[in-house]
């Protein structure tokens, strides 16, 4: 045992303690495991949630890079392609490219439901257009033979398509067989749904992409000469609402439907708005798991440095300096901290890897690959000791700052004091169980803090685990059973009369017809812009409602507007 003032034989310190650390960790054992798989949850989710949201950003970006995807989009009735070059005039604007865009309805083999597509308009030969397709099997269509296309992955894949099979369209009226030329997607898709609000999911069975030469999207639609699309690529220093503003202007006489950003395009803001949220959800989830981590590494902690309060004095009464002895207990709190993150994170990056081929499948990311960020595990080791130091060298402070003589002997009974609750009648109106229970907190506020601090933080757990059934419980509530409760929906290509109302109408089964008219608008108040979706609804709507917010939910508490809604 070294002798007192001098550091002795550093060995014989080390193997003592290291002996006596090993003791504690096995008496302590239920504790510590306890505290590690606490800390492996929260570093396995901090690991895996961030990288995804990395991830998903920088597949993103490359996707977007490699492929050109366009920076506005916007759909006219009809405009004579000339209005392209006029419209790249436009301060701001370096490329547009006119196309066409059509949806229709496909009879496709096996298909249960009714199938549509979404048909645009490719150049003839490959090039280096915006929004180019990523051939994932077979070769480019070749214009000058039958009608070939190219099917977006999902599709393909839901409808069990070979390069080679027919598909068959209803292009006005008639229908139009369409070889499979090839299997591609596109970054204009990622999230490949409708939009006007008409899906909210990816439903390849009921909706794909098709890429159809331009000869033969003009052919079929008779658009010779015309687009009903366009999209462009902005410069650097272009200015994306003022564009916006020229070219709206520019093409208000063709029927422009209005100008939008990449903000705004629906398969961009699905994805995006899912990495902002993976961005929240990796730092708050796994912040709750360190706090409980760091509250159950203050109570162990806490509960061995009590029961040691003599071997700390000891320990300083033969030479060991207080540094070692902060060291030892440090190494407490380490060696659960170290299990528990190198646990967490291997769980993490294993689960994240997992994760990467789901969302690179849901999202189509063409030659996505998981790398781990090494840069994350860094970050990982420096939170987790942080949330060691938080919780286990507090409760150690208090007892090194002892000088070893008063450590020996019992903790001194803590000096009692009236606070200023104990004066007031509403106190003196208590029961005596009750006034403990109230004298108790108001003379330890820091330990009541602390105990607080960690019940809120289970709590919190629970309530998040079961938070997401309940938003989508509380969705479906709302969605299905109070603002639509019709059973079928039929969406047209174009435009019907609305005698179209009385004919579905006697269809065996039917009971009840509503009519209604989705339309996308561009919303204005001052220098703010808005584009949304505009729908009418029938004065005497039952089957589709707009349920008012603050009803609170409920079966009768919607209260639906008589003529128009946004969404």
């Amino acid at each position: 045992m070294p002798s007192g003032g001098h550091h002795g034989n550093w060995s014989g310190e080390l193997s003592l303690l290291a002996t006596k650390l090993r003791r504690d960790l096995w008496h302590y054992r239920g504790q510590v495991i306890a505290t590690t798989l606490m800390m492996a949850a929260g570093i396995a989710l901090f690991v895996s949630m961030r990288s995804m949201r990395n991830f998903l950003r920088d597949s993103q970006a490359d996707y977007y890079q490699q492929y050109r995807f366009a920076d506005l989009f916007v759909s006219v009735r009809r405009a004579p392609r000339s209005v392209g070059p006029e419209l790249a005039a436009i301060p701001g604007i370096s490329r547009v490219e006119p196309r066409i865009v059509a949806e229709v309805v496909m009879d496709v083999a096996g298909a249960r439901d009714l199938v549509t597509a979404r048909m645009v308009s490719i150049p003839d030969r490959p090039a280096e257009n915006l929004n180019r397709v990523h051939l994932l099997g077979g070769s480019y269509p070749d214009a000058t033979r039958e009608a070939q296309v190219i099917a977006s992955g999902a599709f393909a894949r839901a409808h069990r398509l070979s390069i080679g099979d027919t598909l068959n369209a209803v292009v006005n009226g008639k229908r139009e067989p369409l070889i499979v030329a090839a299997i591609g997607q596109s970054p204009e898709f990622v999230y490949e749904i409708r939009g006007g609000g008409a899906d909210f999911l990816p439903d390849a069975r009921r909706f794909g992409v098709l890429w159809v030469p331009e000869r033969v999207m003009t052919a079929a639609f008779d658009m010779a000469g015309a687009t009903n699309d366009l999209v462009m690529a902005l410069e650097r220093t272009g200015n994306q609402k003022d564009v916006i503003v020229q070219v709206d202007r520019v093409l208000e006489q063709w029927g422009g439907l209005g100008a939008y950003g990449r903000e705004e395009q629906i398969s961009h803001r699905f994805t995006s708005d899912e990495i902002a949220e993976t961005e929240v959800t990796s730092v708050l989830i796994p912040g709750i798991f360190l706090g409980v981590t760091a509250f159950m590494l203050y109570l162990v902690t806490s509960r061995l440095v009590a029961a040691e309060r003599e071997q700390i004095a000891l320990l300083k009464a033969f030479g060991f300096p207080t540094s070692r002895v902060v060291a030892h207990y440090a190494e407490f709190t380490l060696v659960t901290v170290a299990i528990g993150t190198t646990i967490g994170t291997g769980v993490g990056l294993w689960f994240a890897g997992l994760l990467a081929g789901v969302y690179a499948r849901f999202y189509q990311f063409p030659n996505a690959v998981f790398h781990p960020d090494f840069r994350l595990v860094g970050a990982t080791l420096v939170i987790a000791g942080l949330a060691s130091l938080l919780g286990g060298l507090a409760s150690v402070r208090a007892a090194l700052r002892l000088p070893p003589a008063e450590a020996m002997r019992p903790p001194v009974p803590p000096a009692f004091r009236s606070s200023s609750i104990e004066g007031t009648g509403w106190f003196r109106s208590l029961t005596s169980p009750t006034r403990i229970l109230v004298r108790n907190l108001a003379r330890r506020p820091i330990k009541a803090l602390a105990a607080t601090l960690g019940i809120g933080f289970g709590l919190a757990l629970v309530q998040v685990s079961w938070y997401a059934f309940d938003a989508i419980d509380l969705i479906k509530q709302v969605a299905f059973h109070e603002a639509d409760r019709s059973d079928v929906r039929v969406s047209f290509v174009g435009p019907l009369p609305s005698r179209v109302r009385f004919e579905l109408a006697r269809l065996p089964g039917v009971t009840a017809v509503e009519l209604s008219r989705t339309t996308p608008v561009r919303l204005r108040a001052g220098p703010v812009a808005k584009q949304v979706a505009l729908f009418t609804l029938a004065p005497d709507a039952m089957l589709r409602r707009i349920v008012a917010p603050e009803s609170g939910g409920g079966p009768d508490s919607g209260r639906p507007h008589p003529h128009i809604g946004t969404g």
